[in-house]
């Protein structure tokens, strides 16, 4: 749903550009794409994020003909989104030499991937075909052999 919410965010964030900005004449867009490169990144990054919000429901992901190896690499392009929607923000914010919010953004983000990788991390190490098989410890006898406290 995150997903979608993003895809939803940045088509508004294009048509408020291009309406209110542009007055949705295509062509002023197309300029405007061709002599600011953020807006040519934002615009990639959109076009990035199309595939994943039309694979967000769990009916085409089921029925793609390439199956799950192909959704899983679709789905890693989000790190590549992420990273270029944060490049887009930081050249559309160096314009006005304003990076505060910036690096507000990429230090959450940096946090994340590191969360990501770590997690990732742990997840195949305890899972690694090479490490030993763990043994059951045998439960120590005392408590068999122990008296009774009761004094009898």
């Amino acid at each position: 749903m995150l997903r979608l919410f993003a895809f939803f965010y940045g088509g508004l964030h294009v048509l408020s550009h291009s309406w209110l900005d542009k007055g949705l004449v295509l062509s002023d867009f197309l300029k405007d794409v061709a002599k600011r490169p953020f807006i040519l990144n934002g615009s990639s990054v959109l076009q990035m994020m199309t595939p994943l919000a039309l694979n967000s429901f769990t009916g085409p992901s089921r029925r793609s003909a390439h199956g799950a190896r192909h959704w899983q690499m679709l789905h890693r392009a989000v790190y590549v989104i992420v990273l270029l929607g944060l490049l887009h923000f930081f050249w559309m914010r160096a314009t006005k030499n304003n990076f505060a919010e910036v690096l507000v953004h990429a230090a959450v983000i940096s946090l994340l991937l590191d969360w990501r990788v770590r997690h990732r991390r742990g997840a195949h190490r305890s899972l690694r075909p090479t490490d030993p098989p763990i043994r059951p410890v045998a439960s120590p006898a005392w408590h068999v052999v122990t008296p009774s406290l009761s004094g009898a």
